[in-house]
């Protein structure tokens, strides 16, 4: 049903204490690859998967873990994840990791500080501090 009062959404829920699928399908379901599984268990963890193996047998392609805060929240893909420009920020500090022109760059402040590129050539930027073997 909708909730008005509280949240102003769709509500689809689950008995108290049981977890809740939502299955998607295509055309009737009945083939291989039609479906998609949306799980959601008791305590928050999500799931999502596709029956392209076996019509009605679900393989998680997603799971996301909350947490207390978002920093300590997971989400895991168990297949290559696909993007044409792939950015990693994280907001303690400012360090940014992203993909991009066939090169993986590392960036501080804004500013590129290491290079690898397809090649595998390393390219710094600044001062090497070496901690242990090299």
């Amino acid at each position: 049903g909708y909730d008005e009062t509280t949240t102003d959404s769709l509500k689809i829920a689950a008995k108290e204490g049981s977890g809740l699928a939502v299955t998607l399908m295509a055309d009737e379901g009945d083939d291989a690859g039609d479906e998609w599984k949306l799980n959601v268990a008791d305590g928050g963890t999500i799931t999502f998967g596709n029956d392209k193996n076996s019509a009605g047998t679900y393989v998680t392609h997603m799971t996301m873990t909350p947490n207390a805060t978002v920093a300590s929240s997971t989400v895991d893909f168990a297949g290559i994840v696909k993007a044409a420009v792939l950015g990693i920020e994280n907001s303690s500090n400012d360090w940014t990791f992203e993909v991009s022109s066939n090169a993986l760059l590392f960036n501080y402040g804004g500013t590129s500080k290491m290079k690898l590129d397809s090649s595998g050539n390393l390219t710094v930027t600044g001062n090497i501090t070496a901690y242990g073997s090299i």
